[in-house]
């Protein structure tokens, strides 16, 4: 689509008659490159030739461009989707875990175990609270 603006100056057949163009707008075709172009850091391709980057998933990171592949996080170390590089983890926290109950046996009792809730911290710096049981019966 092609959109202009003419506007005629009417003072004389000679003068400042001008055509504006507004707006190009070309459809019905898809971008592409005439070259290959190397994915940015934090994503990576797997593919020969041109092909879609992907970001590289959590816990694993790129740093340079046209990576094949995501490499991983050391031991305690995390990364977000995209990274290009891994950050230490923190040490959990009560706010870092949950519970989680299991459902109500045949002995009416329920187990109340707990689970670390963030996958970012570092499971090893504290223990999660001790599992116990719970009366379940109906009175």
């Amino acid at each position: 689509t092609l959109t202009w603006r003419y506007s005629k100056d009417f003072s004389q057949s000679e003068g400042e008659d001008r055509a504006i163009i507004k707006s190009i707008h070309v459809v019905g075709t898809q971008y592409a490159d005439y070259q290959c172009n190397l994915c940015p850091p934090g994503t990576f391709n797997s593919q020969t030739g041109m092909g879609a980057c992907q970001s590289c998933p959590v816990n694993t990171f790129s740093n340079k461009p046209g990576a094949k592949q995501c490499q991983p996080c050391e031991a305690y170390s995390f990364s977000y989707p995209g990274s290009i590089s891994c950050s230490k983890r923190q040490a959990c926290t009560a706010l870092d875990y949950e519970l989680a109950p299991s459902f109500c046996e045949s002995t009416l009792q329920r187990t109340l175990s707990y689970q670390w809730s963030r996958a970012f911290c570092d499971p090893t710096s504290s223990p999660l609270p001790s599992t116990t049981s719970i009366d379940c019966s109906c009175p």
